[in-house]
């Protein structure tokens, strides 16, 4: 798991707004379980699953195999999938 944490800014907080992201896109692929968000003292915390290899460190070792990226369009064609199909719902 990992901590995300940000200076309290009020109401328009972005770590606020990842978090109902993150909720949102529950179940796609590729997409981090987030568990828990919270107000303490002058920090908004955020508590989500880690992976265990974040894609900045993916792509500065070897050079990337046609697999690996089609994986990851495989993984970003779900994920607008599920965005625009909840936007769809809700208008």
């Amino acid at each position: 798991m990992a901590l995300k944490v940000e200076r309290y800014e009020g109401f328009d907080a972005d770590l606020f707004h990842e978090y109902e992201i993150y909720k949102d896109m529950t179940g796609c692929p590729g997409i981090s379980k987030v568990y828990w968000y919270t107000i303490e003292g002058p920090f908004n915390v955020m508590v989500i699953d880690r992976h265990e290899v974040s894609l900045d460190e993916l792509v500065r070792g070897a050079p990337i195999d046609i697999q690996t990226v089609v994986s990851f369009a495989d993984q970003m064609v779900s994920s607008n999938l599920k965005i625009h199909g909840d936007i769809d719902r809700l208008l």
